[in-house]
């Protein structure tokens, strides 16, 4: 019995052993594929990586504060964006679940002045974004006003109000922050208490998020992560991104791993509606998650829980691969004109599966303006071509390289016939993107040539007849 005893201990320690050995090389794989994004300037952040409940890798990247050299570490706080999302759709459930409020209960119900639409909308709608309420992104008068910081919350929430719908609420799925602002305003007129007092007492004290909360553009936070814009030009200072329900929280790669285990435990929702926030949905994107069905394995589908978000200067963006336990959390203080969080995620999902990452690529816009600023564009128009031919693995030739180059040329080094150059290479690449004839008859019109800014705005509105821009321009370059 003795012996038959050690053996099994043997092959435990044995399995054990061997389990700690994989972590590790997947580990080593990760850190290698993140410092080739650093290298090539694509990530500046902090990442948390577990692989069947347990962490194997935990690092930060670049700096916090550019301009005092501060580099960013493990505990270091970002903006999360929309992620804030995932916290306010749990205090709905709660207050749901105190019988305060009910999931097909009106707006109205519970914000009196909401009178032009608020008995049409539903607290369920708002969450899942079927209310028809726009996104104040797109409103760019409202977006100005909301971001200069002058409109209290009572203010933004009357002219949400004040809104025509864009659709019948429940009948089309339409993304709006705004539906998250009601639903904080909500929450605040439910419980009496500002929002970040509600986040506060029934989330982030309560479940051990220590370094968590609603960011604050006067307050002092220890830690915080300053955020930047990435231009051609180089870095700068990104401007601050007023805080709403929809996105105003600050958090760090520990807190977020955290909560995660929060909601695994059903430690503060009841099973069902957890399930429910965790569950597929018709549209995907409900209740703050994005859910949808991955094929990682051969033989089964898993469940891809992941919510993400973006403000000036911040990319966040956490991840749980549900059958295996599998967790990516990756935060960046660097906003570049491209996200490249989700690349990111995808090579450590590919390691964390045993597959071979895909590396990644250089910025073809940065080599091309380096060349035009020593040589001149006709050069650079050779060596696209060069590389294209022979390094197209090692460089990116996407659409949104060559429009970035062509408006840095036009707007910031004022290189008009430079940026007409790059638009027309551009659209010779992509003949079939709206967006490339768009941004080629706009570099016409800079240049004061009519007749060529009329025929690229209609060859994009050929393309996308909806393209609201070129609808606009051409109605200034043919008024009659």
């Amino acid at each position: 019995m003795k012996r038959t005893v050690r053996l099994s201990l043997t092959v435990l320690s044995l399995f054990i052993a061997h389990s700690c050995g994989l972590a590790q090389a997947k580990a080593k794989k990760i850190d290698e594929l993140l410092m080739q994004y650093q290298a090539v300037g694509k990530f500046n952040g902090s990442a948390l990586i577990a692989a069947r409940g347990k962490v194997i890798y935990r690092k930060s990247f670049g700096s916090a504060n550019f301009e005092w050299n501060i580099p960013n570490t493990p505990d270091t706080k970002f903006r999360i964006g929309s992620v804030t999302k995932s916290f306010t759709a749990v205090l709905i459930f709660q207050l749901v679940e105190q019988g305060k409020i009910r999931l097909d209960g009106k707006v109205i119900d519970y914000l009196p002045d909401f009178k032009k639409t608020g008995d049409r909308i539903t607290v369920r709608q708002l969450l899942i974004h079927t209310s028809g309420l726009p996104d104040y992104n797109n409103v760019p008068d409202f977006f100005r006003a909301v971001q200069s910081g002058l409109l209290n919350r009572d203010e933004i929430i009357k002219r949400i109000s004040e809104y025509d719908l864009l659709f019948e609420p429940g009948t089309k799925f339409g993304y709006s922050n705004d539906g998250y602002r009601v639903l904080g305003a909500i929450i605040e007129k439910v419980t009496g208490k500002p929002y970040e007092q509600v986040l506060r007492e029934n989330i982030l004290y309560p479940f051990g998020l220590k370094n968590s909360g609603y960011i604050s553009r006067s307050a002092v936070l220890d830690k915080r992560a300053s955020g930047y814009s990435k231009r051609l030009g180089g870095i700068e200072n990104a401007p601050f991104y007023e805080a709403s329900p929809a996105s105003g929280m600050y958090s760090t790669v520990d807190d977020l791993y955290l909560w995660f285990q929060v909601l695994d435990d059903n430690k503060i929702l009841a099973a069902g509606n957890r399930d429910l926030i965790w569950g597929l949905s018709l549209y995907g994107n409900a209740y703050g998650w994005l859910v949808s069905k991955t094929s990682l394995r051969r033989t089964e589908d898993s469940l891809k829980l992941m919510t993400e978000g973006a403000v000036f200067g911040f990319f966040a963006r956490a991840v749980r691969l549900s059958k295996d336990k599998h967790t990516i959390i990756l935060l960046t203080n660097v906003r570049a004109a491209t996200n490249f969080l989700p690349d990111i995620e995808r090579g450590i999902t590919d390691i964390l599966y045993d597959r071979a990452p895909q590396p990644p690529k250089r910025s073809i816009a940065e080599a091309l303006l380096a060349t035009i600023k020593q040589k001149g564009v006709n050069p650079a128009l050779e060596q696209f071509r060069n590389l294209r031919s022979k390094q197209q693995n090692r460089y990116s030739f996407t659409e949104d390289e060559l429009n970035n180059l062509g408006y840095f040329l036009l707007n910031n080094m004022r290189k008009v016939q430079d940026a007409i150059e790059m638009f027309k290479l551009n659209v010779t690449e992509y003949p079939q993107s709206s967006n490339a004839y768009d941004s080629l008859g706009q570099a016409y019109m800079v240049s004061g040539d009519k007749e060529l800014a009329i025929e690229n705005y209609q060859r994009s509105l050929e393309l996308n007849p909806q393209n609201k821009n070129a609808i606009e321009m051409l109605k200034k370059l043919q008024p009659n």
